[in-house]
């Protein structure tokens, strides 16, 4: 999809080079012992499965180890499909790498493509997430006959129509998450408008893909490969320099420290899928096996050293021979991100909840109760802001954050001593409007969807939808209490 509308579609946003480089191929092999990988791979062999051809592929191509994991299938739908396990008798210590993938392993557009295709289709104006959504769409094609990644293909989820609410019928789509109703459904039919426009896109440039077919690729084969790529990839960064190393390191920790709201200059998630010259989004076979955990923070992220061409992962904490083992897909993810990009939720009571509005929705609500533009918001100052990507924030417990706040500030037109009231009834005004669109009947019909859950519980399908609805509903009203409570101090201490 366009830039605005996958901003939230990598897996991770930003995969850290790490500047200690540590000896990890001493440390990671510390502790795996030959008896538990002969028993991995010889129960691998005799099951015969998809991700045990990709293992064999991996290890007799790119000299892969599979370390103390193993990726399988259990039997009935538990919601997590695919899983990675631990198979190691000493188990896994915390801070043990867990997963190392060469570069030359990664499907990427440039290395997919060839460099003349690549540039070509670059120079139409694809962003990089396009890049590798065609990408996937022609190697998917070429699987039997030349791609050679197909035992990597070959694992990936089948569109049958369930395990992405992007594959869902539009019908189903209408049915639980009903039109101006939910932000989690205009969220979902956002990125179904962008699947439409990329196919148009795609379509355009099958010459460039030296594609004989102009029927080539269907709206429904975009809209697979978008929920492949939106769930799956990851965003590498390539850089050698110290420096550019370091203002990696620091943008990092400036976006922990930031409010919830931090992201909303960058769309919902913190990567616009534009390309830059230091970082590359790619599909990572075997590493996109692991399933997240919430419970899981940064430590669980991917990371890309490029003095060894590796990506790794190590563990976030210990885990015992048989258990599944869990990465991060990024932190401070909603019910809703996990919902819409990933096609999941895992019930955390104790995960934050908050409300999200573009900063488009913003400027209307605010034109709708009286507030004018601000004049230097047709200057080049604010240039760098663009309302329809900007993601707004307004959380249950703290109400409109930093970054919202200075977002209303740089639109709207104000006196001095007014500006926090002017942005905070203007929030209200969006709390309001949005609870009114809210059908009840079909928040109560959700909850008699989801029954009784358990903590920790993974939501999959037409359930997930119910969850996030209710989880919205209840977000909504928390929020309208902490921005009531806002806008009862300000009016005090003015």
């Amino acid at each position: 999809p366009n830039a605005n509308a996958n901003a939230n579609a990598v897996r991770v946003t930003r995969a850290l080079v790490r500047g200690d480089r540590d000896d990890w191929n001493a440390r990671s092999r510390a502790g795996w012992n030959a008896r538990s990988r002969a028993r991995a791979s010889a129960s691998a062999s005799a099951s015969g499965s998809p991700e045990t051809r990709l293992a064999s592929w991996l290890r007799n191509r790119f000299a892969f180890d599979a370390l103390a994991l193993t990726l399988e299938r259990p039997p009935g739908d538990d919601g997590y499909g695919v899983r990675a396990t631990c198979v190691c008798d000493d188990g896994i210590a915390r801070g043990d790498v867990i997963v190392a993938i060469p570069r030359d392993a990664m499907l990427d557009a440039r290395s997919a493509l060839g460099d003349a295709a690549f540039e070509r289709a670059r120079a139409r104006g694809l962003s990089s997430f396009q890049l590798l959504t065609v990408s996937l769409l022609r190697e998917w094609r070429l699987k039997d006959t030349t791609s050679r990644w197909k035992p990597y293909l070959d694992t990936l989820p089948e569109d049958d129509g369930r395990w992405h609410p992007l594959l869902w019928r539009d019908e189903d789509v209408e049915q639980h998450l009903p039109a101006n109703s939910t932000h989690a459904g205009a969220r979902l039919r956002g990125l179904i408008r962008a699947c439409e426009e990329d196919t148009r896109l795609f379509r355009s440039i099958v010459d460039e893909l030296n594609i004989d077919d102009e029927n080539w690729p269907s709206m429904r084969h975009v809209r697979w490969a978008v929920s492949i790529v939106i769930s799956r990839a990851f965003r590498l960064n390539e850089l050698d320099d110290e420096e550019c190393l370091r203002e990696v390191r620091d943008d990092a920790l400036l976006e922990t420290l930031n409010d919830l709201d931090a992201d909303c200059w960058e769309g919902s998630g913190g990567d616009s899928g534009e390309d830059d010259e230091f970082s590359v989004m790619a599909l990572v076979p075997w590493a996109d096996g692991l399933n997240h955990s919430s419970d899981a923070g940064d430590e669980a992220i991917l990371t890309y050293d490029t003095l060894s061409q590796t990506a790794t992962l190590r563990a976030h904490k210990a885990y015992a021979c048989g258990e599944q083992v869990f990465d991060s897909y990024g932190s401070n993810l909603s019910d809703e991100d996990l919902f819409v990009n990933y096609g999941f939720v895992d019930v955390q009571s104790s995960r934050t909840n908050f409300v999200e509005f573009s900063g488009e929705d913003f400027l209307r609500a605010a034109s709708e109760i009286g507030f004018q533009m601000h004049a230097k918001a047709e200057d080049d100052d604010i240039s760098f802001i663009d309302p329809k990507a900007a993601l707004l924030r307004v959380d249950s417990v703290v109400g409109v954050g930093e970054n919202a706040m200075f977002f209303g500030e740089c639109f709207l037109e104000y006196n001095e001593q007014d500006v926090e009231n002017v942005v905070l009834r203007t929030f209200s005004h969006l709390l309001d409007s949005a609870s009114t669109r809210a059908c009840d009947d079909l928040v109560v019909k959700a909850r008699e969807t989801l029954g009784n859950l358990r903590e920790g519980d993974t939501l999959v399908g037409f359930k997930a939808a119910a969850y996030v609805l209710c989880r919205e509903q209840e977000a909504m009203e928390a929020a309208r209490s902490a921005v009531a409570r806002q806008l009862s101090m300000c009016d005090n201490s003015n």
